[in-house]
């Protein structure tokens, strides 16, 4: 199997390291496909990815003045690039930090590996980078993603009160999760962007892709399947898709999608393998040899799983059709020859265009003064993982070791403060000690666990 649940923190950084570790020539390259279909969009899509990463190297951030209140479990900070455009800025390591360090840092490139797979293959998700960014005088790294504009998601918005252009964007998002194993398909994971002349959500967006990459041999292609044994299928968006798709409050044209699964099916393997290779690797110190050599040992393995699972696409999604088809009370009309060519052709026109807009950008950016390296704020990253715990223990766990975690946390908070040379990060740490005495003493937290980005305080640099 791909991970075995024991080691799945440490073994997801495989991805990190196919430049470093991957073999020249394990997948050979699919000539025919290439020649014949694929060929200008892989060129299309490499011009792209090169000059994004290249105009994303050229922006300097600064805290945004405006500053959005945003859920989650995690830390997120409003920036603004040095062309005015906000980004979302979700910390996810310091260099120097061990603790939590391996599973974090995969998660952010992660991140990044499936929006360039979504991308590849025609469905819009935010623009999303790997950073490292000055915070109160050190050097934190996570992910920096474009800020949009939205009207909420679709946590209450069942797929029966959607237009079928989002209901088509979901159906071929299923396609790419279960490639990727992005299995944590919540409501909120998808952004509404527009709504239709019925007021049904029309634009829509999947975000949050941190969690990806993560198949093992229990993986089923069921809609009432869930990949954790906490959760419950209705929790997550794909079942209530098809189970609205069964109950026949929806249609889902499952046939036409065979095109865009037969498209994602025969992507040429090293194509592929390249798509899924982060772009850069950061930090190759901090790994010990005996991780290194762990990673190498199962990297070809776990690499030829997921080109099996490519390879399978269509037979496993004929099957999984076919079976929420009968459960409807109708049958499928399958064709196996169903013509990708429209959809590489939409793609690439749409790519091309993204080029365009993005030569605009770098020649604005050539004009544009940078931002100063540094970012202050009222936040402590190591301060801010320890309170997350304590939260998360309230919340969660019902308050189990809720005590010794606390006085754990307050000793080290402690030591934090002592060590602190940054005012921000002693304000932000005093903050936390005062939040952590409380919940000690027996209230209840200032913020539920998915607000706790709520109590970072943010400095507003004067303009």
């Amino acid at each position: 199997m791909w991970l075995k649940s024991k080691n799945k923190s440490s073994l997801l950084i495989f991805v990190l390291l196919f430049s470093l570790l991957a073999p020249q020539k394990i997948f050979p390259f699919e000539k025919k496909n290439a020649e014949d279909t694929y060929t200008r969009l892989i060129q299309i899509y490499e011009e792209w990815s090169k000059l994004e990463d290249e105009t994303f190297e050229m922006l300097s951030f600064k805290l945004s003045p405006i500053q959005i209140s945003l859920q989650g479990y995690n830390p997120k900070l409003i920036l603004e690039d040095n062309l005015g455009r906000k980004w979302i800025f979700k910390p996810k390591h310091r260099k120097t930090e061990e603790s939590g360090y391996w599973r974090n840092y995969t998660q952010a490139q992660i991140a990044v590996v499936v929006y360039k797979v979504y991308k590849i293959f025609g469905l819009q998700t935010p623009r999303i980078h790997f950073t490292t960014l000055n915070i109160n005088g050190k050097q934190i790294s996570g992910t920096i993603q474009r800020f949009i504009p939205n009207i909420g998601t679709l946590s209450k918005r069942p797929p029966h009160k959607l237009s079928p252009k989002a209901l088509n964007y979901i159906l071929k998002s299923h396609t790419i999760d279960w490639l990727l194993a992005n299995y944590d398909s919540s409501p909120q994971n998808f952004l509404v962007l527009s709504l239709n002349k019925t007021n049904k959500p029309n634009k829509i967006m999947r975000i949050d892709n941190e969690n990806a990459l993560n198949m093992s041999n229990t993986d089923e292609l069921r809609y009432d399947w869930v990949y954790s044994k906490h959760a419950k299928p209705f929790t997550k968006y794909y079942y209530r898709l098809w189970k609205d798709y069964i109950l026949k409050n929806i249609n889902l044209d499952t046939g036409k999608n065979f095109a865009f699964i037969k498209l994602v099916s025969e992507l040429p393997n090293d194509f592929f393998v390249k798509v899924i290779t982060p772009a850069k690797t950061h930090n190759f110190e901090l790994f010990s040899h005996s991780t290194l050599e762990r990673i190498k040992k199962n990297y070809e393995n776990s690499l030829e799983l997921m080109i099996l699972r490519k390879a399978r696409l269509i037979q496993n999604f004929e099957v999984f059709y076919k079976d929420v088809v009968k459960k409807r009370g109708e049958s499928l009309n399958f064709h196996k020859n169903r013509d990708y060519r429209k959809i590489i052709h939409s793609n690439s026109k749409n790519l091309s265009e993204e080029i365009k807009e993005l030569k605009k950008e770098k020649t604005e950016l050539q004009e544009s003064p940078s931002f100063s390296s540094g970012i202050d704020i009222i936040f402590s990253f190591e301060g801010f993982l320890i309170l997350k715990r304590i939260y998360n223990s309230y919340w969660i766990e019902e308050e189990r070791d809720l005590i010794p975690l606390c006085d754990n946390a307050l000793k080290r908070f402690s030591v934090f403060l002592a060590s602190a040379k940054n005012g921000y990060e002693k304000e932000a740490l005093g903050i936390y000690t005062k939040e952590v005495e409380k919940i000690r003493a027996g209230a209840s937290p200032t913020f539920h666990l998915r607000e706790i980005s709520k109590i970072i305080k943010f400095v507003v640099p004067k303009n």
